[in-house]
């Protein structure tokens, strides 16, 4: 059997597998690549290799959706808190019982969770982390003011 019948025979085989991607994966260089007698184990094999390789690739897909729902999770929940603290202080303003200690920390405590939250973004940056990471990694100070914040106001 010639090259392009074994081409043709895994190319059919892969469209089994997963059918709209078959024919970019696999060029005629691998097929040639693969061992030349049995063409059917031959098929077989380059078929494994592309389902292994579309599994891999499914997982890091799937790593990456389940820390973008996760980012966007704490990024609800630190915008809910964040409301919370603003509403609960803006009553201690109007009402007068705000300390002056506690409204210079209300200004200070913002350069500060900003200053953090970008030291730990540059470092997701310097490890080569993916975009989500970073995100996730720039959000985490922010959101443990604002939660800090929370539980303080709460008492």
């Amino acid at each position: 059997m010639d090259g392009e019948e074994r081409l043709s025979c895994v190319r059919q085989l892969c469209r089994r597998v997963r059918p709209t991607e078959a024919e970019g994966e696999l060029g005629a260089s691998a097929i040639a690549a693969l061992p030349k007698g049995d063409t059917m184990a031959a098929a077989c094999y380059a078929a494994l290799q592309y389902t292994e390789k579309s599994s891999e690739e499914q997982a890091a897909k799937m790593s990456i959706a389940d820390d973008m729902m996760k980012l966007g999770l704490a990024y609800a929940q630190t915008t809910l808190a964040a409301s919370e603290v603003i509403t609960r202080r803006v009553n201690r303003m109007t009402t007068g019982t705000m300390s002056a200690p506690e409204a210079l920390g209300m200004v200070s405590e913002k350069a500060s969770a900003f200053a953090r939250s970008g030291e730990r973004a540059a470092a997701e940056v310097a490890k080569g982390a993916n975009p989500v990471a970073i995100a996730t990694a720039a959000l985490r100070p922010i959101r443990a003011t604002t939660r800090s914040n929370v539980r303080k106001l709460r008492r």
